[in-house]
């Protein structure tokens, strides 16, 4: 979870970063279809800053309530994960012979 909270987090900065870089190179610009590149670059920034901003906040959301200090909730993500057919909790794992 801390690793999807991470990648969510850094892809959301460098769609902002790419939001930031094509309204002012769209600005600098002059010709047409600077108008339309200003409109997608304001675009990019708001929706890159509203995730950012809420992918910030859930992350330090989970962080106070200690979700990411417990280890064993990943390893009972694992175990649940890997369930049979009959739904039991446990995982058995039979040894094979080799002769």
């Amino acid at each position: 979870m801390m690793f999807m909270f991470h990648a969510a987090f850094s892809l959301s900065l460098i769609a902002l970063t790419a939001g930031v870089a094509l309204y002012v190179s769209s600005v600098r610009a002059e010709g047409p279809g600077t108008g339309f590149a200003k409109l997608i670059g304001l675009l990019v920034v708001v929706l890159a800053l509203a995730s950012t901003i809420c992918t910030g906040y859930c992350g330090l959301k989970l962080a106070r309530t200690g979700y990411f200090s417990d280890v064993m909730k990943m390893h009972e993500m694992q175990v649940a994960g890997a369930t049979d057919e009959a739904g039991d909790s446990t995982v058995t794992t039979k040894k094979s012979k080799h002769r």
